[in-house]
């Protein structure tokens, strides 16, 4: 009897099979099936762009339905959960923030598991525990909502008839508002919101009829080091009359540029990890360089102009407005003539969203 106990024992107990790939097939039929029948006002991709992180919960799910681990399996589901709140505005911390600076956690979960392993009851409450531990530590980090954490500084350059601006900003996390200026007694002015750590002085060097002023973070600090929220943007307001050269970096957060009135010459915008919305000038003359590696590209340009937009990607979709055309990475309105006249886009973002938009020209 007892060996035919330890034989039937010795046999391999069954796996369970998992259910991400189950669950994920069914949601995107689900969401596919809306889109169709137009219940999703954004479409299918403005639906993931904000739901996306269900991804990561479903994912720690099947971890732990498969026993794959529960520290590790908790901790990347309760990342997604975070990430998904972020996204429907409960915590003021964007996505690309919260995993630049909480990924680490998921590598620590995961050794614990190995560590602790899944072999009695009380291994099982400690890791249940650790896992708690540490998504309270996202939501730390999470919570940015603290008073003091954000200080106000202003900076304002006059304007002295210059005729050419060349402004260069680079900021390693958070949000940079930039439009035309409503007054005409500065050149630049700008209202900037600084996280806890966060270290600029600016810079200006004036010429006989130039400026060239730099707003700058301090480069030595990894975007994790500082604790960005919404509330930390930079608003920034550009004279309408000199020549502007502008070059916006954000390394992780937001660039929302507006250069609708501006006279642009040449204009940079780069956005590492996280979203650009850029509206462009009727000028034709302008030069544009908009570029990222992982996030969204939202271009917003004049009804009615011609417009040569050439997007370099790898994964990801481009949404183009009605009558445009596209062949390969290449995007023209349907206004756009070869060798005439027009306004021309290089887009570069390896992983990602690129959508254009048309805003009314004026009369």
């Amino acid at each position: 009897m007892m060996d035919e106990n330890n034989s039937q024992s010795n046999y391999p107990q069954k796996e369970r099979k998992g259910i991400f790939f189950p669950l994920l097939l069914l949601t995107a039929g689900v969401l596919l099936l809306l889109s169709n029948f137009g219940y999703l006002p954004g479409g299918i991709w403005g639906f993931v762009e904000v739901y996306w992180p269900v991804i990561l919960i479903i994912s720690g799910l099947d971890g732990l339905f498969s026993g794959n681990g529960i520290t590790g399996s908790l901790l990347i589901a309760g990342f997604g959960g975070l990430l998904l709140a972020g996204n429907l505005g409960y915590i003021t911390l964007s996505a690309w923030e919260l995993i630049v600076k909480g990924w680490p956690l998921i590598l620590i979960g995961a050794g614990l598991d190995f560590i602790i392993g899944r072999r009695s009851a009380i291994r099982t409450i400690f890791s249940l525990l650790l896992a708690f531990m540490l998504i309270a530590g996202l939501v730390w980090i999470a919570e940015l909502s603290i008073p003091g954490s954000v200080t106000e500084r202003e900076f304002q350059q006059m304007y002295d008839d210059q005729s050419k601006l060349d402004l260069n900003i680079y900021r390693s996390a958070g949000r940079v508002n930039l439009s035309s200026a409503g007054s005409d007694e500065f050149l630049v002015d700008a209202k900037l919101n600084l996280t806890r750590n966060e270290v600029m002085e600016p810079e200006v060097e004036l010429g006989e009829s130039s400026a060239f002023i730099r707003l700058a973070t301090d480069k030595r600090r990894f975007p994790g080091a500082s604790r960005a929220s919404n509330s930390a943007e930079w608003e920034i307001k550009v004279h309408i009359e000199p020549e502007l050269t502008l070059k916006s970096v954000v390394i992780v957060g937001e660039n929302s540029i507006d250069i609708r009135g501006l006279d642009a010459e040449n204009i940079q915008c780069e956005t590492v990890l996280g979203k650009t919305d850029i509206y462009l000038s009727e000028d034709t003359d302008a030069k544009y360089e908009i570029s990222g590696a992982i996030g969204k590209i939202i271009i917003h340009v004049p009804e009615g102009m011609a417009v040569s937009i050439d997007a370099d990607k790898a994964i990801g979709a481009t949404f183009i407005p009605g009558g445009y055309k596209q062949d390969g990475d290449w995007v023209v309105s349907p206004q756009f003539r070869e060798g005439k006249p027009a306004i021309e886009v290089d887009v570069d973002l390896p992983i990602g969203a690129i959508q254009v938009v048309e805003y009314p020209a004026e009369l």
